[in-house]
Formats: C-alpha cells, structure tokens, sequence
C-alpha cells in the first residue's frame, strides 16, 4: 500500500543512472513515504514480469537495511513501488547508499545499479532513536521455520507412536493381516497409466494371483477344497506349458489317447516307439540265377523289428540252393541257421520246401517235395 507522499523515478539499467526527484523526510517517518520507479533500458520499458527486487541502504554506515517487501504494480510496463520502513528514517542526515538489487526470473542478479540519495530531517519532538539492523522479514520468517518444525516434530513422534510403517525405507516384524470381509489386494500399480498390473488377491474363501492388464485370476487355492487350481496354459515350466489331466497319458493306470503322439524319441522302456513302428515298405527281392519271380512278385519289409516276406520263386529246373540274399539291416541275429516250412504252388497233398535264413542275408532252399515254386509267406524273424 502507498504511503501518504508518492514521487516518480525511473531508472535506467543499461545507463545505471537515476531520473529521480530530491526525496526529503522527518526522521520517525514510517509507512508515510512510497517510491514509485519505472525500469527501462536506454529509454525503453522493461517487461520485469517474474523479477524480485530488494531494498538495501545503511543509513549510519553501520546498520543494515533489506528488505524484499516490494510491489510490483505493473511489472510489464516496468513498474514497482517501495514504501520506506521506518528503520529507513531512523538517522538524519544524507544517505547516499540507497538502492534496489534486482534479481531476474532466471535467478540473475543485475549488477551495479546505481545508488541514489534521500534526506532525513531531524525531528527534536522525536528525540533521539536508536538505528537498528532491519532485514525484512526475517523474523518472522524465522518464527515460521521453527514453529514448522516443531510441528514436525510433534508430527513424526504421533507417527511414530502409532507403530505404522513407512511407504518407503522401512522394515516390519510380524504378521501382515488383512481384514478379508471385502476382497484386498496386494499388487503392482501403474500411477501413470492409473492401472493394476499384477499381483495377489485374498478373500474368505482363499488367496490367488491375478493379472489385471489381461483380466485373468490365473491361479486360485481354495481353502475348502485345499487345492491350487491354474487355469489352462496359464502354468508353464521352462517356458513350456505343463499338461493338464484332460490332455496327457497318467504315468499308472489306464489312459486313453485321441489323435497322435508327436514325439522325437518316444520309448516305451528302452525301446524307441518310432524304430519299432517303422515301416520300410514292401521291397522286391533280388533273385539269384536259377530262380525267377512266381506270378505273385516275391518281396520282403521290414516293420520295427520284423522282418516279413512273400510271393512266390519259382525254380527254373527244379533246382535248391541261396536263391537270394538280403541286404544289411534285413538280417537275422540269430548266430545259427533258421529254418521255415514254406508250401509249394503244387496241388500234391503235402507239397513242402525247407528254407534256412542265414546271418549272412542269404535265403536258401534246402529242400522240396517236388520242383514247383515255393510261397515265402510263412516266413518272417526278428533282426534282434
């Protein structure tokens, strides 16, 4: 607020120089006196909108005078006012150290504006008074401060006393219990986003996980049943997910299985599954000299393990001996010769050829009935 008596200034901040009238006072003149200045730069106007200004002067050369209490009136058209404090007029005589110190909005200090003067009359009505030190508001200020932290204090002992723990940097001994007559949370929280993440679920009945970006409670333990049930898929181990009792082979019992099972070596003991299921498919047999192929191709396959053949040889003259011979992989293990009763293509009752299987591949006939064809259907031998 003015003061009774108001006078213009303007000062110039890239001249450092005053355009100021005589500023004459009585000593013990309080809040009666206001300065009015305009900044400006060569002449022109200074926007000091966001600046801070401080009053300083020493009028016996001892005592300080600051104080920041300045209005700003119009900071865009450069425009401030000060009304002296009494501790301003408390010597009389010339004070010629008089001068604002103004700060910018970016923190700045301008430096070297220039001093101007003002009187102070002498008072004898007023006696003598005492030049004080006077720093603004400092005082109260200080006041503040301590009655803050005094509240603090009294605010951290209430905290203290309740036993609670901190949000951060802090630690808890017991139990956490949570009164679970409405469903509580614990779980990650995205402020940003103002969104659940992931995190736990308790209420009556037990406790879960729950992820609250895909809205999925994934696993769930129930206290009435004991049980820990996940959803499908949900359950994973080493990335992989972990079957189900709907979808896999119990390791006792009866299972029953729909569709096919995709395995790279599936073993049933230390058998693989795939070897023993292999088919090669039915191969043409290679005949020696003296046997040809009967109206029914002979041929051999080999399924796992087994070996199988059939056709019909037929012998050009009648004749016995290796009539062919299989190759490796096709033969048996067997270190002594197996023999198969094999029929003939004959109508004579009783019509049989021998056929020893050998180690060495070789398929031979031993002996006939008589010199017809011989049928290889009946024999078959594990290569193990």
């Amino acid at each position: 607020m003015a003061g009774l008596r108001v006078l213009q200034a303007v000062l110039d901040i890239n001249t450092r120089s005053w355009d100021i009238p005589r500023l004459e006072a009585v000593q013990g003149d309080y809040g009666s006196f206001t300065l009015q200045v305009t900044v400006v730069a060569s002449g022109v106007v200074v926007n000091i909108t966001g600046w801070r200004a401080n009053f300083v002067a020493s009028p016996d050369d001892i005592h300080i005078i600051s104080d920041p209490v300045i209005n700003f009136t119009d900071a865009a058209n450069g425009k401030f006012e000060y009304t002296f404090v009494k501790e301003a007029f408390s010597t009389p005589g010339t004070i010629d150290n008089a001068r604002f110190v103004l700060i910018k909005q970016d923190g700045t200090q301008l430096s070297g504006m220039p001093r101007f003067t003002y009187h102070v009359d002498e008072d004898p009505a007023q006696g003598k008074i005492d030049q004080k030190d006077y720093i603004g508001d400092f005082a109260a200020f200080q006041a503040q401060v301590t009655d803050l932290q005094t509240q603090f204090n009294t605010l951290q002992s209430q905290i203290t006393a309740m036993n609670v723990v901190k949000k951060t940097g802090d630690s808890m001994t017991g139990n956490l219990q949570f009164d679970v007559s409405s469903e509580r949370l614990l779980r990650g929280f995205d402020y940003a986003g103002n969104k659940g993440i992931a995190g736990l679920f308790f209420n009556l009945t037990g406790f879960g996980f729950s992820d609250w970006v895909n809205n999925v409670r994934f696993a769930t333990y129930s206290t009435a049943t004991k049980k820990f049930n996940f959803v499908k898929d949900y359950l994973t181990a080493d990335g992989k997910p972990v079957a189900n009792t709907t979808d896999s082979v119990q390791k006792t019992g009866d299972s029953t299985v729909v569709g096919i099972i995709s395995a790279t070596d599936f073993k049933v003991g230390s058998q693989s599954v795939k070897d023993s299921l292999a088919d090669s498919g039915w191969i043409n047999l290679t005949l020696k000299s003296g046997f040809t192929a009967g109206a029914s191709t002979p041929q051999y396959k080999k399924v796992g393990n087994l070996v199988k053949f059939r056709g019909l040889v037929n012998r050009t003259s009648g004749g016995t001996g290796a009539f062919s011979t299989v190759p490796v992989g096709y033969r048996t293990s067997d270190e002594y010769l197996e023999g198969f009763a094999t029929g003939q293509q004959s109508s004579a009752a009783g019509a049989t050829g021998l056929v020893y299987v050998k180690p060495t591949g070789d398929l031979e006939l031993v002996a006939a009935t008589n010199a017809t064809g011989i049928w290889l259907s009946g024999i078959s031998y594990y290569i193990n």
